[in-house]
């Protein structure tokens, strides 16, 4: 380890950068999936939009007889990952993917 420390390690910065630019489009993918499953464009990084979207306009921990955790932000309702792994839409599975 302190080998490597002081030599460093080579990186292939052009595979990187297609790498890079690969998960850049298929992100984007599932961004525009996801605001055409909600017929609207929103900021999926906003704890509050997300809310609306899963629980005020298409009532997924309704539909799927879901108790989201309690948290207190926009309504209320928690869009962590455990929530989400209960609702097996997918609009929240894209949502998943692009939060990470």
């Amino acid at each position: 380890l302190a080998r490597i420390e002081l030599s460093g390690v080579r990186v292939d910065t052009e595979n990187l950068g297609r790498i890079s630019i690969e998960f850049e489009e298929r992100l984007d993918a599932l961004r525009s999936r996801i605001h055409e499953q909600a017929e609207e464009s929103f900021n999926l990084n906003s704890v509050v939009d997300l809310q609306n979207v899963l629980y005020e306009k298409f009532k997924l921990h309704e539909r799927f007889k879901v108790k989201p955790k309690k948290i207190k932000l926009g309504n209320g309702m928690s869009t962590d990952e455990e929530t989400l792994d209960r609702i097996p839409a997918i609009l929240a599975d894209a949502v998943q993917a692009v939060l990470g």
